[in-house]
């Protein structure tokens, strides 16, 4: 890699995402269902603890996907104009 000069482009962006999303993903798991003590117990009851790390991996699936951020920035700038 460092031979090549690095990575750049696509190829850093979706690497960053994978790290930022897959951090936020094992600290949302570490906190919401690694310290269920700190939630009321009609809520450690449910699976409700799970849903929260959900957002993470969903967020990177998106925004890896270049069409469909793609399609997301043209339905944005054709609304404006």
């Amino acid at each position: 890699m460092l031979v090549r000069g690095g990575v750049s482009g696509r190829q850093r962006v979706v690497r960053h995402l994978w790290r930022m999303c897959f951090g936020l993903f094992i600290a949302t798991g570490s906190f919401f269902i690694g310290q269920p003590q700190v939630f009321p117990a009609f809520i450690r009851r449910t699976n409700l603890l799970f849903i929260p790390g959900i957002p993470a991996t969903g967020a990177h699936d998106f925004l890896a996907n270049p069409r469909s951020l793609q399609k997301c920035i043209q339905e944005k700038v054709g609304a404006r104009q």
